[in-house]
């Protein structure tokens, strides 16, 4: 399947380190094989995607790229975040990525309905 110049495949047999670092991160990241690599992956929107490369493996470390594709007009990298070491840094860098990129302003409370 084709999406706007980058194709994905059905992942093939992801590590447990990268299973361990989509866990980590939770719901909405998901594990996708682009470019014929197992990266992490989440859709924000219609116009962007986070793409995670650099963790298909089992090191006891990571060193993660980030990459933000802008999908409107063409599909095209418009930030890279390189050499992250930290579980707690990636998972901030992509929530900052996140708020950002989703026109979220983060100074004011996002609504959660109660149960």
């Amino acid at each position: 399947m084709w999406k706007k110049g980058v194709m994905f495949l059905n992942t093939n047999n992801p590590t447990n380190g990268i299973k361990k670092v989509q866990s980590f991160l939770g719901e909405p990241y998901e594990i996708k094989v682009i470019d014929m690599e197992n990266v992490i992956y989440r859709r924000l929107g219609d116009d962007y995607d986070l793409e995670v490369s650099g963790l298909d493996n089992n090191r006891k470390t990571i060193d993660a790229d980030v990459y933000v594709w802008r999908k409107i007009p063409g599909a095209e990298i418009i930030e890279i975040y390189n050499s992250i070491h930290s579980l707690i840094d990636l998972k901030d860098l992509l929530g900052s990525i996140s708020l950002k990129h989703r026109n979220l302003d983060p100074e004011k409370p996002l609504f959660v309905k109660s149960r």
